[in-house]
């Protein structure tokens, strides 16, 4: 099933029309314009079959609509953007306002003459040189032989062709075609320069070199530019004004800062209306939290690691490391558990290399132990003895094998109650599906030193692994996000032993990390002071930030930015449990986590403690 991305607007259109209004003259003016196209609904291969369908009016056609109900008003001197994910109606809109189509509804009014970069290179014929094509071209466009004479070398030395001018146009490069289409297109000096993704072809020299012959029709000679780019940045850099499009329909009109922001936020991104609107009303509030957000972040996932491992608040240096893959989560999850137990740290390798981080980080720590946590042969042997190598004859170097990640968190666990861990209060359980719970919860179970095992239900625990959980005291188990048929006989196991059971459930991935976080706080004895957040779709950074957000006491969250439900369950979160909030960090970089992002998290935290 497809993904719906929304497309209502976000404020009310007319009213922010209006306030983009001002007394300059209007360049362009779109009043209502709607496009539909007429798309068959069967495929026709020839003329005959067209005529015969046509004859038995059995020639159906399904309408499309391309833009609905779009008004915009350019003024002198303006340049405006158009933002929008693909197949929005943008370039429909530019070439309506060209006057290549005319719009089903509605009404276009241009003041001034138009030069319009809409699809750079039509019109030239690849038989024929670049000198002739320049004339051809030309000509196409509208202009005089005699102008085309007059400013044929500015034509070439813009383009950077005059090696190549009697080639075939055919010979050239895609590159070189567009450097001499846009020359020709930019010579003369429009009232009205129309721009459609021209500033995304050619290598970068190109692209700037582009952008700033734009910038000198803006500056020099007062050109209106109406412009549909991509790029986020260009238009927030290029324009003062912008509409957001998406799916034919206006969502937002306004500065090309606001619009920018905001479609950064939201634009492409799916989710509900109603987490959509929770979102759009932070990023709008004037609540500000100055410096609550900080990042920690590193070139890759074990640079991270090695980082994090080593600013981590704690009581006593670490004796003990837990060698894990780094992409395998079921396995840092029992990792992170043992690691804790034994005054430990975990730390990620690739299957057959050891990444340089990892290597200074053992050289730094000098471990007396080494646990070895893998399914069968996930770590190449030679990994294996370079990491044994490493630490010298002192340390104790342990394998611990399994294929199957049940049996791996039972022998992981008896391992450690027999090296001396000292479990706390909880037991979690989790199974193949509670991955994204199990990162939420993952630093409480640090912190307070509590097991991991994982079950796929039919009374998984031995009563040897029972009796050790019982001498423990441990009386209280945690179910991650299990499927029912495994949370029943899991609870029909505890009620045999006479032990609690909870269950931390989701609908959905984000639903679940959201509800660990919402236990983990809920066991605290006041609202947390700090928050880690981590990215969902790179949960190696999730997992690495464990020892971190356990050392400052943090209860972690975990968050798709690109998903609306879980940025907004992030918002309600912190609605709930942020009112003394002093600290949020940040794991990953400017991809993971955007400035916009950090912004809206704020935001979030700002309107907790005014609302307070």
């Amino acid at each position: 099933m497809p993904e719906i991305v929304n497309t209502s607007a976000l404020q009310n259109i007319e009213e922010a029309f209006a306030a983009c209004d001002d007394a300059s003259p209007s360049m362009i003016k779109a009043d209502h314009v709607s496009m539909s196209f007429n798309v068959a609904n069967q495929q026709l291969n020839s003329l005959k079959e067209y005529a015969i369908s046509l004859f038995r009016h059995e020639l159906v056609f399904k309408e499309f609509k391309a833009l609905d109900d779009i008004s915009i008003d350019v003024k002198k001197g303006d340049v405006y953007g158009i933002l929008g994910t693909n197949g929005s109606g943008k370039s429909t809109l530019l070439k309506i306002i060209a006057g290549v189509l005319d719009p089903t509804e509605g009404s276009v009014e241009i003041n001034g003459n138009i030069a319009p970069l809409i699809e750079l290179g039509a019109g030239f014929d690849h038989e024929l040189t670049a000198r002739e094509n320049i004339y051809l071209n030309g000509s196409l466009l509208g202009y005089p032989k005699a102008f085309i004479d007059e400013h044929f070398d500015e034509i070439v030395d813009f383009a950077e062709v005059s090696s190549f001018l009697d080639m075939p146009l055919k010979n050239y490069s895609s590159g070189m075609v567009a450097r001499i289409a846009f020359a020709i297109a930019t010579v003369m000096v429009p009232d009205i320069l129309i721009v459609d993704e021209v500033l995304s072809v050619g290598d970068f020299m190109f692209q700037q070199k582009c952008e700033e012959r734009i910038q000198d029709l803006i500056n020099e000679h007062g050109t209106t530019v109406l412009i549909v780019s991509h790029s986020n940045e260009q238009i927030e850099r290029l324009c003062n004004k912008a509409i957001w499009i998406e799916k034919g329909h206006t969502r937002l009109i306004g500065t090309a800062q606001e619009v920018c922001r905001i479609y950064k936020a939201l634009g492409g991104h799916v989710g509900s209306p109603e987490s959509e609107q929770v979102i759009f009303k932070t990023l709008k509030s004037p609540a500000i939290a100055r410096d609550i957000v900080e990042t920690i972040s590193s070139e890759n996932r074990f640079g991270l690691n090695s980082k994090i491992a080593s600013i981590a608040p704690r009581t006593k240096a670490p004796d003990t490391a837990v060698i894990t893959v780094s992409d395998d989560y079921h396995v840092r999850l029992v990792a992170s558990s043992i690691a804790a137990s034994l005054n430990g740290v975990n730390i990620i390798t690739k299957e057959n290399e050891l990444p340089d981080a990892a290597f200074s980080l053992l050289g730094r720590i000098k471990p007396s132990r080494v646990i070895f946590l893998e399914r069968t042969h996930a770590i190449e042997e030679s990994v294996v003895k370079e990491i044994e190598t490493l630490v010298g004859d002192a340390a104790e170097c342990v394998v611990i094998r399994d294929d199957d990640i049940v049996g791996l968190s039972k022998r992981a666990f008896e391992y450690a109650t027999r090296a001396g861990a000292t479990w706390q209060r909880h037991a979690f359980i989790a199974n193949d599906d509670s991955i994204y719970a199990s990162s939420a919860i993952a630093s409480y179970i640090y912190r307070h030193s509590c097991p991991v095992l994982f079950g796929r239900g039919a009374y998984p625990l031995e009563d040897e692994t029972a009796s050790t959980l019982e001498r423990f005291g441990i009386r209280d188990i945690v179910l991650l996000d299990c499927p029912e048929h495994i949370a029943s006989d899991w609870r029909l196991w505890a009620q045999n032993k006479g032990m609690e059971i909870e269950e931390l459930l989701g609908s959905t991935a984000a639903q679940a990390a959201l509800n660990a976080a919402r236990w983990a706080a809920g066991q605290a004895d006041k609202p947390p002071a700090r928050l880690v957040v981590s990215p969902q779709e790179n949960l190696s950074y999730a997992y690495s930030a464990i020892p971190y957000a356990a050392g400052v006491d943090a209860v972690s969250l975990v968050v798709n930015h690109n998903d609306l439900d879980s940025m907004a369950g992030l918002i309600r979160y912190i609605s709930e449990y942020g009112t003394q909030v002093e600290k949020i960090t940040v794991i990953g970089g400017e991809y993971l986590f955007s400035n916009v992002d950090k912004d809206i998290i704020a935001k979030a935290v700002a309107q907790a403690q005014q609302q307070a």
